[in-house]
């Protein structure tokens, strides 16, 4: 094999070597922030070099897996059939839905409070990056209430949130990877479930995944959950 030094990478080679990344994490040799910080790198590498270092810290000789006899390298410049890329798509879905479930479990922390409180009045309430009670309840009266649970901290495994608004309404942004059960009441308005393009379906999750419980009673209002892709 030649010198992989002097050579600048392929597609193909970049893809292998997050392979060997995502292998890596499943074994427990990575976190999933350093799953991301380098599959990140190896999507923007330029030289063999690169990949090479990537993943020096967790194979025997890399070089060789990446760019050896019967590595990647010996069908680089081959396109890739129906079935090939169908299968490559299959498992790029499945190791993001894995990342993804991983993620949201890691969300319950446990340790916070029993239940929460918080009210808007001619106004608004806004919760972002925070400690979720295990039951938390929120009035909006001529107001309106958002919450971002993308980097926020779960109590528990399940969630409730206790949404009531009369002449308002409540927002609600929720990472893929946690479960929706969207209950309550709506009397001239109504509650909504959006999943953005791309985002896995709350439906299709497993048990074991978090669970957000959406109630209450709105009045000339609603709620909007919003299931967000990443």
């Amino acid at each position: 094999m030649s010198d992989y030094k002097d050579k600048r990478c392929t597609d193909q080679e970049r893809s292998a070597a997050v392979e060997v990344l995502s292998g890596a994490m499943a074994d427990g040799q990575l976190t999933l922030t350093e799953f991301d910080e380098r599959s990140g790198q190896a999507h923007a590498a330029t030289q063999r070099s690169e990949l090479v270092d990537l993943l020096d810290d967790l194979v025997d000789e890399p070089a060789g897996l990446l760019f050896g006899p019967g590595a990647s390298t010996a069908v680089a410049h081959r396109a890739p059939s129906d079935v090939e890329w169908a299968a490559h798509q299959a498992s790029d879905a499945q190791r993001h839905r894995e990342m993804v479930l991983a993620r949201s479990r890691s969300l319950v922390t446990g340790g916070g409070s029993e239940t929460g409180f918080s009210l808007a009045i001619f106004g608004g309430v806004t919760k972002a990056a925070w400690q979720v009670p295990k039951a938390h309840w929120n009035f909006n009266i001529f107001g309106g209430s958002d919450f971002d649970l993308r980097e926020c901290r779960f109590s528990d495994p399940v969630t409730t949130l206790w949404l009531n608004s009369c002449f308002g309404g409540a927002d609600v942004l929720v990472p893929e990877g946690v479960r929706i059960d969207m209950g309550g009441l709506a009397i001239f308005g109504g509650n909504e479930l959006v999943v953005e393009n791309g985002a896995i379906h709350p439906n299709s999750l497993p048990e074991d995944a978090p669970l957000l419980l959406i109630r209450g009673l709105s009045i000339f209002g609603g709620v909007t959950v919003k299931v967000v892709r990443g």
